[in-house]
């Protein structure tokens, strides 16, 4: 009977030291999920900082390209204004070239 209740106790040690390590390991595989997870999270952070910053370089870039394109239709009133003085000019050259001399009266 004795030798029996100590191959009891013996089995049930064995048990819980393997219960132990079940739930060890289960402890272990939690921290691992944990770190995994804080991983993850700090990635996605990362990302939305980047995305943030691309957001704020879109607008920038949106304010620029708004600048150029005012700036480019400057330039094609400008350019419409010296073709009209360019023709301006060339009538007057026309009329100089065709006005009569005083010489002539």
């Amino acid at each position: 009977a004795r030798h029996h209740a100590e191959k009891q106790m013996l089995m049930e040690s064995q048990k819980e030291n393997e219960e132990l390590r079940e739930s060890s390991g289960t402890a272990r595989r939690e921290q691992e999920l944990k770190r995994e997870l804080q991983k993850k999270d700090n990635a996605l952070a990362a990302l939305r900082s980047e995305l943030q910053r691309l957001q704020r370089g879109g607008e920038e870039s949106g304010a620029l390209l708004d600048r150029v394109r005012g700036l480019e239709g400057d330039l094609a009133g400008r350019d419409d204004a010296i073709k009209t003085m360019e023709s301006e000019l060339r009538e007057l050259r026309c009329l100089l070239y065709t006005s009569p001399s005083p010489r002539d009266s």
